[in-house]
């Protein structure tokens, strides 16, 4: 058993932003001490010998199952929250700004003075106890090895997450006792790292130098956690589809809302042709002689504005959506092509060009509602389509092969979801800002949904199931893109 003992010294973790409310990232992710480590690595004053013995370290680490963690729970929320103090942040210059600026020496180590600021606020959260454990599960002999450069990687950790999460850290003499563990199905999912994940922190890293800006690692993979001795409950219904990664466009026009079809097929010709020979299966759909592609692939799902004030149903970006049962290299692979499409620039003919900006975790959470994960995962008895449905087949009402209830309840069988109890279609969205059916048959991109059956959908489950939810025969090219109804409406 090999333990290693976090602090935080100022008693307090800062929030996550998450479903427009500031939520305590507590306990802290394994995958997040697994890349503070790897920083602390390649920042630290190490000799060679140690700092090859520290790497080696981490590659072992990353190949252990995901450790058992001891940590109290945060406070209630109503003694944790801590008020915020009143922040103010540089903002970076645009491009305008620096080619309009006067006199040249104005700027100072390529940064102009005075720069506009911007008011942010760091809420905290104190939990009862601020020493978490992460105990992992080893053979002793691995651990006697590879232990001593550990904890002098954790001697040198400064921060976890954040530098105003200030830590200590160290490998106690005893191995705590764990009060969450890894389980198939539990109420906490925390990253955690696993192999090949040094490789890709350090692949974004190089990036990140290269092109002069920091570049986010994809998430990584997620472990349920359930408290120990207690019997989790049931997992709720979930979709197969995870976010690979979500883009918005950095520069460039805004597009139409029904250019939704040209976004989705302009970024698969993008992603296919900055992607070298063979192009995997499970980007491109098809194997290697170019027939269909006979397992679950990668989806490109625009995200427009819907359901809200100023809704008008103009795509904002788009997320790639990945199936959650691929295997290591096709799980790299889908890593390796988010990376490329980075800083990419999509070239839409008559509207211009976007240049693309992936958008890492904390973007997300102060970027537009709809390019938010959450916006669109739910869980909820009841969701709605913001993109309609390709059917498939024309519904035929009673049919016991071509009702809208069967066709619909297959569309939702390929994500592993259940049945719905009731379905109801037609021309228009319940979402406010969505587009008519009709609208995704015309211009070029619609030309290849011409003779399809399309229709908006509600969809009602008996209990309620977890998203993203893409349905149809046209989930690979932005079409049957559902989202949540937090309450029931009432049918027209």
């Amino acid at each position: 058993m090999l333990a290693l003992e976090i602090e935080f010294l100022l008693g307090r973790v800062l929030a996550t932003a998450r479903d427009g409310r500031d939520r305590p990232e507590w306990p802290p992710h394994p995958g997040r001490l697994f890349a503070a480590l790897l920083a602390t690595l390649h920042e630290a004053d190490l000799d060679d010998t140690e700092r090859a013995a520290a790497r080696a370290a981490l590659a072992w680490l990353e190949t252990l199952p995901p450790p058992a963690i001891r940590a109290e729970p945060p406070l209630p929320a109503a003694d944790a929250v801590r008020t915020p103090l009143r922040c103010y942040v540089p903002v970076n210059p645009t491009e305008q700004e620096v080619r309009q600026t006067k006199p040249p020496h104005a700027f100072l180590e390529g940064i102009r003075l005075p720069r506009l600021r911007t008011e942010r606020h760091f809420p905290a959260y104190a939990p009862i106890d601020p020493v978490v454990s992460f105990v992992w599960n080893a053979d002793p002999a691995d651990c006697a090895v590879h232990a001593p450069a550990l904890a002098r990687l954790a001697r040198e950790l400064v921060c976890l997450g954040h530098s105003a999460s200030p830590v200590r850290a160290h490998v106690p003499a005893e191995v705590p006792v764990a009060t969450l563990l890894p389980a198939a199905h539990g109420s906490i999912a925390l990253r955690v790292p696993g192999p090949g994940r040094l490789a890709r922190l350090e692949a974004c890293h190089a990036k990140g130098l290269a092109l002069g800006r920091r570049i986010e690692a994809p998430e990584g993979r997620m472990q349920p956690y359930a408290p120990a001795g207690i019997d989790p409950e049931p997992p709720l219904p979930r979709s197969r589809l995870r976010f690979a990664a979500v883009f918005r466009r950095h520069e460039g026009p805004a597009l139409p809302a029904e250019s939704i079809g040209l976004l989705a097929q302009t970024v698969r010709a993008t992603l296919l042709s900055l992607t070298p020979d063979p192009v995997p299966a499970v980007i491109s759909g098809h194997e290697a002689d170019r027939s269909p592609g006979r397992r679950a692939h990668l989806a490109i799902v625009p995200l427009p504005r819907v359901e809200d004030p100023h809704a008008d149903g103009t795509p904002h970006g788009f997320a790639l959506l990945m199936p959650d049962d691929l295997a290591a290299d096709e799980r790299a692979a889908i890593g390796e092509a988010c990376l490329r499409l980075d800083g990419a620039t999509l070239r839409f003919r008559g509207y211009g060009d976007w240049h693309l900006q992936r958008l890492d975790a904390g973007e997300l959470t102060q970027s537009a509602r709809t390019l938010q994960p959450a916006s669109w995962s739910g869980p909820a008895t009841r969701w709605a389509s913001a993109t309609p449905l390709a059917f498939g087949h024309h519904p035929r009402p009673g049919h016991p092969q071509r009702d809208a209830l069967v066709i619909v309840t297959r569309h939702c069988a390929d994500l592993g979801l259940p049945a719905p109890a009731a379905v109801r279609f037609g021309p228009d969205s319940r979402l406010i800002g969505a587009l008519p059916a009709a609208a995704f048959r015309e211009g070029k991109a619609g030309e290849r949904w011409r003779g399809q059956f399309l229709a908006h959908v509600e969809i009602d489950f008996a209990q309620p199931v977890a998203g993203p939810l893409v349905l149809g025969a046209g989930r690979h090219f932005g079409l049957g893109l559902m989202r949540p109804l937090p309450h029931p409406r009432r049918c027209a």
